[in-house]
C-alpha cells in the first residue's frame, strides 16, 4: 500500500511540475517564431576608400537610422518630415575622400532622403518617371 500510494505521489509531482513548465514556455514568446518574419532592423557595412569598414543600422519600419563609431550607436538625426510604420531601404556607398554616403528611400510612397552633416535631408524631386508604353506582340499568321 505505501508503495502505490508514494507511487502516486510521484506521479502527482511529476503532472504538477510538468504542467507547470508548460505553463512556463507558453508565457515566453519562441524566438523561431519571429524567425518566419521580415526583420525589422537592418545593418549594412559600406567599405571606405581608407579600406576600413563603417556599419550602419536601421530600422526598416521607422526609418531610424545610427552608424557605429568607437563602440557606441550614434543616430543620424531627421531634418525634414518622416512617415512612421511605412518600409525604408537604406544604401551606402563609399566616396573619394574616405568617407561615406547614405541615402534612404521609403518604398511605400517613394520620398527618398540622403545624409549631409549627419542629418537625413529630403531629396527634392523635379519631375516624374515616364513608364514605357509596352510593345504591341505582333499579330499571328
Amino acid at each position: 500500500m505505501k508503495k502505490v500510494s508514494i507511487g502516486l505521489v510521484c506521479l502527482a509531482i511529476v503532472g504538477v511540475l510538468s504542467t507547470e513548465v508548460f505553463a512556463k514556455g507558453l508565457a515566453k514568446p519562441n524566438r523561431s517564431n519571429f524567425l518566419d518574419i521580415d526583420p525589422v532592423f537592418q545593418l549594412i557595412t559600406v567599405r571606405k576608400a581608407n579600406d576600413a569598414d563603417q556599419l550602419i543600422r536601421f530600422n526598416r519600419r521607422t526609418g531610424v537610422t545610427s552608424y557605429l563609431k568607437k563602440n557606441q550607436w550614434r543616430l543620424i538625426k531627421e531634418d525634414g518630415r518622416r512617415v512612421r510604420n511605412s518600409l525604408y531601404q537604406v544604401i551606402a556607398t563609399a566616396d573619394s575622400s574616405g568617407g561615406w554616403n547614405l541615402y534612404r528611400l521609403d518604398m511605400l510612397n517613394g520620398d527618398s532622403w540622403l545624409v549631409s552633416s549627419l542629418m537625413w535631408k529630403p531629396i527634392e524631386e523635379t519631375g516624374y518617371l515616364k513608364e514605357l508604353e509596352p510593345e504591341p506582340l505582333p499579330e499571328p499568321p
